[in-house]
């Protein structure tokens, strides 16, 4: 008997298409190169990507989509200083009780420098920031976690349609192999 293998594909893909199932219609942000993968991804699931010209326009936009229309926005935002960019739109979104996800780019855990030359220049806790500021959050830590944090969605669309929920992951990891989401054909 031979055991059959689930079919996998990158992360960024898998992110994107069970976003998708999830029936959101469109996603805002802006683009950085952490996060570029996976909004092409998102273009190429059909589900369309509304540039801004800063992280805070980001952020609105989405709200104001959000609460125009009651669904879940999403707002894709890189990590570091992108985040800390759009964190008073976000903090607005979370008080207004609008539908809003965001999701951020973040540096891979244990990696203080992820481009090898010189510091850092976008290392920010973004985890400590958002618990700071009242947002609630989960992180994915690799390949098998990044599409787990989009498929909870499912499970806690109550509560994001009634709160904030930021998803973050390193940007190492939406380039690995994940699981096929179930009911996408690949």
């Amino acid at each position: 008997m031979t055991q059959q293998s689930i079919p996998r594909i990158p992360t960024y893909e898998a992110l994107a298409l069970q976003i998708r199932q999830l029936g959101v219609e469109c996603v805002f942000g802006l683009i950085s190169d952490d996060t570029a993968m996976l909004v092409t991804a998102m273009n190429g699931a059909g589900v369309p990507f509304h540039g801004a010209r800063h992280e805070n326009n980001a952020v609105a936009m989405a709200e104001g989509y959000a609460s125009a229309t009651g669904k879940l926005a999403i707002v894709i935002l890189g990590r570091g200083p992108a985040t800390a960019n759009g964190l008073h739109g976000i903090v607005y979104a979370r008080k207004s009780g609008a539908p809003v996800l965001v999701i951020v780019g973040a540096s891979a855990d244990g990696v203080p420098n992820p481009n090898a030359m010189g510091p850092d220049n976008k290392l920010l806790d973004a985890a400590a920031v958002f618990q700071g500021a009242g947002v609630r959050h989960m992180t994915a830590h690799d390949p098998e976690t990044a599409p787990q944090v989009a498929a909870q969605l499912r499970t806690f669309q109550d509560a994001v349609l009634s709160g904030r929920l930021l998803g973050a992951a390193p940007p190492d990891e939406f380039a690995p192999e994940a699981p096929a989401p179930a009911s996408v054909p690949v």
